[in-house]
């Protein structure tokens, strides 16, 4: 039966799966935030924690056009010398959605640092904790604890904690895969025994294994743990996706580097840098 009324047939041939009788959709915003991932810590006498990722945080919003949003990408945590606990990475920021930056692995005699996720704790003829995750305290929880360190004998220092799983003594805590485009994120950093011996992965999701390799730049992925006296390795760089649904599109402030991708029902956008504190996103709405 033909359509009635004031539609008619030419808004009958304009449904698709972006609109309704040719009237778009209304823009809904999905976001990812996920910060920079910890360091790992210096080895001292035994073997260095490896970093905690970085918080992973996501949600919705209904945007107004050409209204700015903030947007903040935090770089990665920095791998310390012998004897101290490597950084925390910095926060990552979407609007006003923090995720926190993984806490630095521990280094002598030292407990892994609190966290979105929690750096691993040190290992050698004390063992040491792991710090805390999901630091400061949000629902749903943005990570885990690192790992608890061992006073075993070639026991490697710990794993920080990913945003999916807990560190081990050893392995970092495996992360999360991203809703907007499947990719592994927010993976803690893995840790090795003091001589070299016991080499452990980071976390799925970026996660720097032992010993001491950087986690990979744009996931938040957490720097490795170090052999005696060695320095940890750094943590990788946080990254932002804001996906919304055709045909409203988002651009950027000058300061943002982004990559963009569609699929038949969104723009998405991957934010892997941000150059001040004051980028911003402004969203068109057709």
């Amino acid at each position: 039966m033909p359509l009635r009324g004031t539609l008619g047939a030419a808004a009958a041939r304009s449904f698709g799966l972006n609109s309704v009788y040719g009237i778009p959709y209304p823009a809904i915003v999905l976001f990812e935030v996920i910060a920079g991932g910890g360091g790992g810590g210096g080895g001292g006498g035994g073997s260095g924690g490896a970093g905690g990722a970085g918080g992973y945080r996501n949600g919705t919003f209904t945007p107004v056009s050409g209204t700015p949003y903030s947007i903040i990408v935090g770089a990665g945590g920095a791998g310390s010398a012998p004897n101290s606990n490597g950084t925390n990475g910095p926060d990552s920021t979407f609007n006003t959605t923090t995720s926190a930056g993984g806490g630095g692995g521990g280094g002598q005699i030292a407990g892994g640092s609190p966290g979105g996720s929690g750096g691993g704790g040190w290992s050698g003829f004390s063992g040491q904790g792991g710090g805390a995750g999901n630091t400061p305290s949000v629902s749903p929880s943005q990570g885990n604890n690192g790992g608890n360190g061992s006073n075993a004998p070639l026991a490697p220092g710990a794993g920080g904690g990913g945003a999916g799983a807990v560190g081990q003594t050893g392995p970092g805590g495996n992360g999360v895969y991203t809703i907007s485009t499947g990719e592994a994120v927010a993976g803690g950093g893995g840790g090795i025994a003091y001589n070299g011996a016991n080499a452990s992965p980071g976390g799925i999701g970026g996660g720097g294994p032992g010993p001491s390799s950087p986690g990979t730049a744009n996931t938040g992925g957490g720097g490795g743990g170090p052999t005696q006296y060695g320095t940890g390795g750094n943590g990788g760089s946080g990254v932002v996706y804001v996906r919304i649904n055709k045909p409203h599109t988002a651009s950027f402030s000058g300061g943002v580097t982004q990559t963009s991708s569609s699929n038949m029902l969104y723009n998405i956008y991957k934010v892997t840098a941000t150059s001040t504190g004051s980028e911003t996103v402004t969203f068109t709405i057709v």
